[in-house]
């Protein structure tokens, strides 16, 4: 139910923006969501069986099958798979021969023990003899029994030890030569028997009431909903009605998810909640046109962003006008436009750029299929974060090892859904972009970069080439000033094992990095 529960409150506060998870419990404190719609909508998820893409789950308590996506992805799948149970059995043959041979080694060694004692007992036996005494015959052929017992042992432990070079060799070549798996997906099936629900008074399962026939949300009105299949899950049927052109909202919570990417905050500035205790849109009508345009144009993604950014409210400087500040000084009302600080992805991104070390190449497969495959608890972090100069979006995000940089920057939390981040201006952030590893390296790299290019033949024209690549604008004057005498300072420094000139301009690159210019986009056209 925990699963389901996560299921209900990310599909339903991304598609339309609806706190229905809130009626597991009780119905909807604010929002008309009767306890029987979140249980009507629980069955379908239950109905639903979740794969979660991963091959060894150790640290899964309910490893589930897994679903290949490649070409031949079946016949890839059960070549691996037959590989996987021949290495099981040649480990499993391998460390029944190894025991053997420790077994047969300790018997070794006490066949060893025994003829050194046979031994001390016959020579004895002899010096006694030479003096008289009687020669005892059953000394002697005790030592010529454990003669033959240590011989027996030395052939027993030769032999094991062949063949435990042999499967050695084997498991080894095995390993070696593993048939390349398919990728797999974290997808879902319906499972073999779906099923209706029984609401769970006060969100208790072991205290059940009425049975909630698998439906959809009551409050939401859809001219002639799609039925239910009673041999399905449900989740076909869902998808439809939820995208149907008769639901009032998913095409208004798209929009406004794409409004808020593209200017900073939504027209509905809660984008996770179009509920009674979520804001009112500052433009309702513009809202609904650009709905019907989406919902027109077949819900194009790329099309309402094109159709936004060609807009005049788009096209809009950040410049502040006396009056309208006046009139709106929050800027509800979109009159320009409103300056924010990049993402912490974007942040990284930038300073990778504009050190030159920035890997456009798009990632072949998952990044995080490896992570997936391990138990991750007690992994180093830079295994689980190794470095990386691919675009920030390439990088994997493991829960509790989010890197430092996005920490920093806001990065939303992976446990949560969070269609809105939060904004924050803290000393840690510039002492981050000052003093950290990862801004330090490319600093000098950005400086190896200005010092190789051939669009500059001096230091004033490099002090300005630095500002366009980190700033995209021109340098000023004071500036030019302020960063020839830094530069200036330290060639004059003498450093050993390191060239003054690299770090002359690394210092200048760590200066901009550090500028809450760098930070922010702001356009005062």
């Amino acid at each position: 139910m925990d699963i389901v529960d996560d299921q209900i409150n990310t599909i339903f506060r991304a598609t339309l923006a609806m706190t229905v998870a809130c009626a597991r419990c009780h119905d909807h404190k604010f929002d008309p969501i009767p306890t029987k719609d979140y249980y009507a909508l629980a069955g379908i998820f239950l109905s639903t069986e979740p794969l979660y893409g991963t091959i060894k789950q150790k640290y899964s308590n309910t490893p589930t099958d897994l679903l290949s996506i490649d070409p031949n992805a079946a016949a890839k799948h059960a070549a691996a798979e037959d590989h996987e149970k021949k290495t099981k059995e040649a480990d499993k043959q391998l460390a029944a021969k190894r025991e053997e041979l420790n077994k047969a080694t300790e018997a070794e060694k006490l066949a060893t023990a025994k003829k050194t004692e046979a031994e001390k007992i016959v020579q004895a036996k002899t010096a006694a003899s030479a003096e008289g005494a009687t020669a005892d015959p059953a000394a002697q052929q005790t030592l010529d029994q454990a003669v033959a017992s240590l011989q027996e042992a030395v052939d027993q432990v030769a032999a094991l030890k062949g063949d435990t070079a042999s499967l050695d060799a084997n498991v080894a070549d095995l390993k070696k030569n593993r048939p390349p798996r398919p990728q797999y997906a974290m997808s879902v099936r319906d499972r073999a028997k779906p099923a209706d629900t029984k609401v769970a008074v006060r969100g208790n399962f072991r205290d059940l009431g009425e049975v909630a026939p698998r439906g959809f949300l009551s409050a939401v009105h859809v001219a002639n909903p799609p039925k239910i299949d009673a041999s399905g899950s449900g989740r076909l049927e869902l998808a439809q009605w939820i995208t149907s052109l008769d639901n009032p909202l998913a095409a208004r919570v798209m929009v406004n998810r794409i409004w808020h990417h593209l200017f900073g905050r939504g027209l509905v500035a809660s984008v996770d909640n179009f509920g009674m205790i979520g804001k009112q849109p500052t433009h309702p009508q513009l809202l609904d046109a650009l709905a019907l345009q989406f919902m027109q144009d077949g819900w194009s993604v790329k099309r309402m962003v094109r159709a936004i950014m060609l807009s005049r409210a788009y096209q809009l400087g950040s410049a502040r006008d006396a009056n309208n500040v006046e009139i709106d000084p929050d800027n509800h009302l979109f009159w320009r436009a409103t300056p924010r600080r990049l993402e912490a992805e974007t942040i990284r991104d930038a300073i990778l750029a504009v050190s030159g070390q920035l890997n456009l190449e798009r990632l072949a497969g998952s990044s995080v299929t490896a992570l997936g495959d391990q138990l991750v608890r007690g992994i180093p972090t830079e295994k689980i974060q190794p470095p990386s100069n691919r675009r920030s979006i390439y990088l994997p995000v493991v829960r509790d090892y989010v890197p430092e940089l996005f920490d920093l920057f806001d990065f939303p939390s992976p446990s949560l859904v969070s269609g809105h981040r939060s904004v924050t201006n803290v000393p840690a952030q510039s002492l981050y972009l000052r003093n950290a590893t990862f801004v330090a390296k490319q600093t000098k790299h950005a400086a190896k970069r200005l010092l190789a290019s051939k669009e500059v033949t001096d230091d004033a024209e490099r002090a300005d080439l630095a500002v366009r690549w980190a700033l995209a604008r021109g340098i000023t004057e004071a500036e030019r000033a302020g960063a020839l005498h830094l530069v200036q300072q330290i060639q004059q420094t003498k450093t050993e094992g390191s060239d003054r000139n690299i770090d002359a301009w690394a210092a200048w690159f760590h200066t901009l990095f550090t500028t809450a210019e760098f930070r922010y986009l702001v356009d005062v056209q």
